[in-house]
């Protein structure tokens, strides 16, 4: 089938290694990430995040030179991103990378971080942002089979929701390819001549 993408499901996770450093400029921010697929699939839309480490909050506006990035099997790409010196508010700059099955291995300097968004990976939870119940589960399952039941299912559909906004991604990534809008610089390093 055409639009039938549920083999994406079946991608493994694949761990990113990582490098950040911090290179500032007068009142502005200036960070380079570079991202590596040590792994032997696809890294699939690598999406990059600025936030400040002590508060998890999104730091905006920030400029990125390229974001949702796709990476093969040995393939490394560097971001460049700038902001506002002024906007992290006294904070260190914090990386956070999450994709459709990415992970990254935790970087920590003194003056930056880079870390996975696991808020964002569809096997986090409480992807809701509901409390999650560890002590006297089993207690709490025999005396309210309902409640639980709800649970399990608010879990599901916000893993679905997850789900399909990074096939929305895809999607959109795939049509544009599609249409010659983007190109991704590895598939002209492996020989795919780009359409007309």
């Amino acid at each position: 089938m055409r639009n039938d993408l549920t083999a994406l499901d079946s991608l493994p996770t694949i761990k990113l290694d990582g490098t950040i450093a911090r290179h500032d400029s007068g009142d502005r921010l200036g960070l380079e990430v570079t991202l590596k697929n040590s792994g032997f699939a696809f890294a699939l839309m690598a999406h990059l995040q600025l936030r400040r480490k002590s508060s998890g909050d999104r730091v905006l506006p920030v400029f990125y030179s390229d974001n949702y990035i796709w990476l093969a099997p040995g393939e490394s790409r560097t971001i460049t991103i700038d902001a506002a010196s002024a906007d992290l508010k006294g904070d260190l700059p914090l990386v956070v990378v999450d994709g459709w099955n990415v992970d990254v291995t935790p970087v920590t300097n003194a003056d930056c971080a880079l870390a996975p968004n696991v808020d964002a990976q569809v096997t986090h939870w409480p992807a809701t942002g509901l409390p999650m119940i560890t002590a006297g589960l089993d207690s709490v399952r025999r005396a309210q089979p309902q409640q639980w039941t709800r649970s399990q299912s608010s879990r599901r559909n916000s893993k679905q929701r997850l789900r399909r906004h990074w096939l929305q991604q895809f999607r959109r990534v795939v049509a544009n390819i599609a249409h010659g809008c983007v190109y991704p610089p590895c598939l002209h390093e492996r020989g795919v001549e780009r359409p007309q």
